[in-house]
């Protein structure tokens, strides 16, 4: 197996759709925020948070937003070496074309799976890649630590203001505030579950929410860094450029 992307995105009303499959790559899109609609083969699915799609080789697929003006994913692309592709035909059973309801349990694999890969550190990437292929054959059986239960409730509410709030910059007070909890013991909570402090996190969230913005619409990069809450273009490219390696105008054209 070998992993090819992955990231997060929010997806606005504003930005245009944009129909493609991948000839050789399958795809996990796993929806954290909002309501959205997924695109898949022809048909039309409702994304509820909580809902895991599947995209096998050659498959035509897109986000969209439903009933709310925007909604949030993990994507997660790989690819499966020959003697792994009987792998695809059980996931293709476990993850139906209109998706499984799987829950909060899947949203700490997925933050700490887009944790390692983007470190790009040796011994984190092989664990990341070790990690996907577990949780494919546990997806495939319906058992194991994915299925075994939720988030703690402190850490999803902190995630879910974080999402909604992708436009500002938070301090950690005012989340402490907003959960109520002790700032200190909130830190050692989030990075016990997702592997990152709550504001590393939330970085991480704005850089990839503009990477799907750059990738699926043609807003300036000034825009681009207004709409995520950066106090000037210059900042946002730094940031990007140290999250990303790149600047956000190479991005774009690799990408596009």
């Amino acid at each position: 197996m070998k992993l090819i992307d992955a990231g997060f995105g929010h997806v606005t009303r504003e930005m245009e759709g944009r129909l493609h499959q991948h000839p050789d790559d399958h795809e996990f899109h796993f929806f954290v925020a909002g309501s959205g609609l997924f695109f898949l083969q022809g048909a039309r699915f409702d994304a509820a948070r909580g809902t895991l799609f599947y995209v096998r080789p050659g498959e035509f697929h897109d986000t969209l937003p439903g009933g709310t003006r925007s909604t949030s994913l993990y994507y997660l692309r790989l690819r499966f070496a020959k003697a792994e592709l009987a792998l695809s035909e059980g996931l293709r059973r476990r993850v139906p074309p209109s998706g499984l309801h799987a829950g909060e349990g899947l949203r700490p694999f997925f933050a700490e799976f887009l944790w390692k890969w983007r470190s790009q550190e040796p011994q984190l990437l092989a664990s990341a890649h070790h990690r996907t292929l577990a949780f494919c054959h546990e997806l495939e059986s319906g058992v194991g630590p994915l299925f075994s239960g939720g988030m703690n409730a402190h850490v999803r509410r902190s995630l879910e203001y974080l999402e909604r709030n992708l436009a500002r910059t938070l301090t950690l007070a005012e989340l402490a505030r907003h959960v109520q909890m002790h700032p200190s013991y909130l830190v050692r909570l989030f990075r016990s579950q997702l592997g990152l402090p709550p504001l590393a996190y939330f970085a991480r969230l704005r850089i990839e929410a503009a990477c799907q913005l750059l990738r699926r619409s043609d807003q300036a990069v000034a825009q681009v860094s207004e709409a995520f809450g950066f106090c000037d273009p210059y900042h946002f490219s730094t940031v990007f450029r140290r999250q990303m390696g790149m600047s956000p105008r190479v991005y774009r054209a690799q990408f596009r």
